[in-house]
């Protein structure tokens, strides 16, 4: 039997873990306590834990190994939260363990007290809060394994003092079954096969390549395809050294920090080959001008990151997905303002208005006010002037127009237009006026056509 504290010290150590980037603190004492004892776990103290945590993210970078540190309650956690977004962001394999009140104490805002958890929850891979002494072991385990596997990241644990102190089995796990987590280590070889024909009948093929190609350590199989194939190779910021820069044909990082002649490439291409890249916006920029005119065939272990690109609709014809493990996310070839517009159209097909059986069907057209509303073409011109509305904009114009100059609450705006049709719940009926109203008064320089009644609700001046 031995305590939480010793257990946490006896984990480190079964994950061979090296260096402990740690800022010691009350919540925290036992553990160093404990660490002060033995030597193959070494502790570098740092002077801040911000730094704390960039050092163990540059540790994991630099050895590929899982980079580990600790931290107090309270102030020495939430110092933690740049660092872990950051690992987050960059696939970047870091457990974050970090000392709590006793559990006792835990929501009665105790000194140094914060939910920790719930602070990290939306950047962390996992975040976890151990509530049983006996349940330690497994949770530190699965931390570990969840860092290091599939797309990489950071894990945070909250021990809270108690269960330090709490004694219990020495015995560390030697395996992980966690029902909801499988990390993929197959891939659909029909998809390959997919991707082999789109890619033997290109003609002017380019490699994407990103931070996956570095982390799961492909860097050299990645210049020997290059070298068979002969394909050209641009890179996103964390591509770098994908393969190496003085190869012939890398022409550099691409995306809005990248040069003229990648940025060209990927304009050009007919077959973009995108492998362990997410496609964020410092690599798109403008959705509507890049890649336009290419198939595009996106390789990453996280089948999240293709679902974001691809919005998962079913008559795109651009992306061919392949997500190591995936049974079949071959879609087809994907325009984005293509993809939009018939979006918008299928939400406005099928989307009736509740409020007196109205539905947008029943007119097409209609005249009010000096402007001219469209739902064929879904435009709205105020004295000659086309207003850019939103899809969302353009229904609560039509909306209103067709109430003919009845008073509507902002009850039955949102009753009627966007509830369980945009997941725009979040913003207000008057936000939405407001912006309206806005575009208006730039384009047409009419900014009071939609009258707002204090109390009542809105109607068309």
């Amino acid at each position: 039997m031995i305590s939480g504290a010793a257990y946490v010290v006896k984990a480190l150590q079964e994950e061979n873990v090296e260096f402990l980037f740690n800022y010691p603190g009350a919540a925290t004492i036992d553990i160093m306590d404990e660490l002060y004892k033995q030597d193959q776990v070494k502790v570098i103290l740092p002077r801040h834990e911000q730094a704390l945590a960039h050092a163990a993210d540059g540790y994991a970078r630099s050895t590929g190994k899982v980079g580990v540190c600790m931290v107090t309650s309270g102030p020495g956690a939430t110092n933690l939260v740049t660092g872990i977004a950051t690992a987050y962001s960059d696939s970047v394999p870091m457990v974050c363990i970090t000392g709590q009140v006793d559990l006792s104490l835990m929501g009665n805002d105790a000194f140094q007290e914060v939910d920790t958890v719930g602070i990290v929850r939306n950047v962390s891979k996992y975040a976890v809060t151990v509530r049983d002494r006996k349940d330690l072991g497994r949770i530190l385990k699965e931390a570990f394994y969840i860092a290091r596997t599939g797309r990489p990241g950071p894990v945070l644990v909250d021990i809270p003092k108690n269960i330090q102190k709490a004694m219990g089995s020495d015995v560390y796990p030697s395996e992980v079954n966690i029902r909801g987590y499988k990390p993929n280590t197959t891939v659909h070889i029909g998809q390959v096969k997919k991707a082999c024909s789109v890619i033997a009948k290109a003609k002017r093929p380019l490699f994407l390549l990103g931070g996956g190609i570095s982390i799961s350590g492909a860097n050299e199989l990645m210049t020997q395809l290059v070298d068979k194939t002969g394909i050209p190779v641009v890179t996103t910021l964390m591509g770098k050294g994908a393969i190496s820069s003085r190869h012939p044909l890398y022409l550099g990082n691409v995306g809005i920090h990248g040069g003229y002649a990648p940025n060209v490439a990927i304009t050009d291409c007919d077959v973009m080959i995108s492998i362990g890249t997410r496609f964020n916006d410092r690599i798109t920029g403008k959705l509507s001008t890049f890649a336009q005119n290419c198939k595009i065939v996106h390789i990453d272990v996280d089948a999240a990151s293709i679902f974001i690109f691809t919005a998962k609709v079913e008559d795109m014809d651009k992306i061919m997905g392949l997500t190591v493990g995936a049974d079949d996310y071959i879609t087809k070839p994907f325009n984005p303002l293509e993809l939009m517009a018939r979006v918008k159209t299928q939400l406005r097909r099928y989307t009736r208005y509740n409020t007196a059986g109205v539905t947008q069907e029943q007119d097409e057209e209609i005249d009010i006010r000096g402007m001219h509303i469209s739902n064929i073409s879904h435009k709205c011109m105020l004295n000659g002037q086309e207003i850019a509305l939103t899809p969302l904009e353009f229904d609560i114009v039509w909306y209103l127009a067709r109430k003919q100059g009845k008073v509507v609450s902002s009850e039955e705006l949102f009753e009627a237009v966007w509830k369980e049709k945009y997941l725009d719940n979040n913003n207000t009926v008057m936000a939405h006026i407001a912006r309206i109203r806005d575009k208006m008064h730039e384009t047409a320089r009419k900014p009071k056509f939609i009258k707002t009644v204090w109390g009542v609700g809105y109607t068309i001046e």
